[in-house]
């Protein structure tokens, strides 16, 4: 029974080191890591945006939560772009690739 446990749980991390090594298939890191990072980005920019609106104070605080969500961001675009040639047709290879690039160049100017 542990042994079934463990191989259950440890599955999601072996796709995670795949994912790190560039071995995963894209669609598992696009939609499986890039669904998280949307949903913690979005809390992060209206995290950071409602502790600017507190006052001076807190202003650091808002720039903080800005700094986490790009290295959020970057955490998943450097797997997502190692693994965007696992495709079946290459053409998705320069969509991926395109995607990430507008996202990281939207998540700096935001």
């Amino acid at each position: 029974m542990a042994g079934k446990l463990r191989s259950a749980l440890s599955a999601p991390w072996r796709s995670v080191l795949r994912a790190l090594r560039g071995e995963e298939r894209l669609w598992i890191v696009w939609w499986g890591g890039g669904i998280s990072v949307a949903l913690t980005g979005a809390a992060l920019m209206f995290a950071a945006e409602h502790l600017r609106g507190l006052g001076v104070w807190a202003w650091g605080w808002g720039d903080a939560c800005d700094a986490a969500r790009l290295v959020v961001y970057v955490a998943w675009f450097l797997p997502a772009w190692r693994c965007s040639k696992n495709v079946r047709k290459p053409v998705w290879t320069s969509l991926a690739r395109v995607g990430l690039l507008s996202g990281l160049v939207l998540s700096v100017m935001f």
